[in-house]
């Protein structure tokens, strides 16, 4: 008769194997979620359609609420209690937070593919508060500033923008980028003469440290030169304001005005005026 010590080994081998194929072997499984917290100083978490506090508000939770991080999403740069960070979480029950709010063990991965937020809208989830301080600062209409970054950067897809944060083709003049800017880049690009004809040709653009850095200097960049100076007549008139700022000569393309007007009621920019 095996001894008990014998008996007892036996069951553990038995369990042992019996688990393994029913379950699988431990190793290699995936992580799970990391699960955190919220941390916001005592007010309600905000959770929300996409990654932007101009985005709508899905529910609140409390602070200190357990949270299940599915994935991560680059959005708008808050800042908070434990963060300064464009990185916005994704829960696995739905709707975004801003990782400024969030204490968690680790970093969570990036969420795959399109994560369910349309390109346009994570653009303007950053772009936007952007345009509106622009508008507080130098009286250019956010709804104006928001239709040239899209047409000068194609919605943050252009090389100069995502290598040089150069959202509204702004050049440099003379080999001076201005105080803002960080330095000059040679880029390939096309001009149009008066009568519409266009050709290819290559400018020096200002380079930025941040997307922030160009959307400041395209708003000091239309208050400092004396050409733009009847735009801001139409402040409150926002497709006034983009005519008169084609007119000027901000672009040499003759239709610039109408596309920027086009995009503006296309994706009801103005929204960001209010």
């Amino acid at each position: 008769m095996p001894s008990k010590a014998v008996v007892v080994a036996l069951v553990g081998a038995v369990v042992t194997a019996v688990t393994a194929a029913v379950v699988g072997p431990m190793i290699g499984w995936a992580d799970p979620a990391p699960t955190a917290k919220a941390r916001t100083a005592g007010t309600p978490l905000n959770v929300r359609t996409a990654p932007s506090v101009t985005a709508a508000r899905l529910r609140t939770l409390p602070d200190g609420s357990a949270l299940a991080l599915a994935c991560r999403v680059s959005g708008q740069r808050i800042t908070g209690v434990v963060r300064t960070t464009t990185d916005w979480d994704r829960l696995d029950g739905g709707g975004y937070v801003s990782d400024a709010y969030v204490v968690r063990p680790r970093r969570p991965g990036t969420c795959p593919g399109r994560t369910g937020v349309p390109e346009r809208d994570r653009f303007l989830a950053q772009a936007a508060p952007l345009a509106q301080q622009g508008m507080r600062t130098y009286a250019v209409p956010a709804s104006v500033t928001l239709a040239q970054a899209i047409l000068e950067s194609g919605w943050g897809a252009s090389a100069l923008s995502r290598d040089h944060d150069n959202f509204f083709g702004i050049k440099c003049f003379h080999g001076v980028h201005g105080p803002i800017a960080a330095a000059c880049h040679t880029y390939r690009t096309h001009e149009c003469d008066r009568k519409g004809r266009c050709h290819a040709t290559r400018a020096s653009f200002r380079g930025y440290w941040s997307m922030r850095d160009s959307f400041r200097d395209h708003g000091r960049f239309l208050t400092v030169n004396s050409r733009y100076r009847g735009a801001f007549r139409h402040s409150h008139a926002p497709d006034r304001f983009a005519r008169a700022v084609a007119a000027a000569g901000y672009a040499t393309s003759p239709a610039y005005g109408r596309d920027l007007v086009e995009l503006m009621r296309r994706y009801d920019l103005y929204r960001y005026d209010r």
